[in-house]
């Protein structure tokens, strides 16, 4: 006469156990994933912020409008938060010369900004722009 059996065999466990295990690290990878790009774009859109804020405060310390015959040299910009570090560079605009665009009553420079994180030293932005504006009379 055979026993009815009850419960799982250890086999039965093992694999249970398996298949539990690898889905289980699928979904930790995913989380993981998930959390390291939540936190890369939460410092970029801190810095963007504030970069737009320096980025006006730059333009009001530097009293423009100018003309960009100033521009001979170069007139840097620092500013500092507790995490990054804000670089403005401003130069006479390339096409000032090249196009004659003096002629039309216009000036413009050529704003180079960076963006590097303080405890890394990386370079977190570089991009440049330009600040047109009407000619000083």
């Amino acid at each position: 006469m055979k026993k009815s059996q009850k419960g799982f065999t250890l086999v039965e466990i093992m694999v249970a156990v398996a298949i539990l295990a690898i889905a289980s690290v699928a979904v930790l990878r995913y989380f993981s994933q998930n959390l390291y790009s939540l936190g890369k774009s939460s410092s970029s859109v801190k810095y963007a912020f504030n970069l737009k804020f320096y980025f006006t405060e730059c333009l009001r310390k530097h009293s423009l409008p100018i003309t960009s015959d100033d521009y001979e040299d170069t007139d840097i910009y620092k500013f500092e938060d507790g995490d990054f570090e804000y670089v403005f560079v401003f130069e006479k605009a390339p096409f000032v010369d090249q196009y004659d665009v003096k002629i039309m009553g216009i000036e413009a420079v050529k704003i180079n900004i960076e963006v590097r994180d303080k405890n890394t030293g990386k370079k977190v932005y570089e991009g440049e722009a330009y600040h047109l504006f009407r000619k000083k009379r």
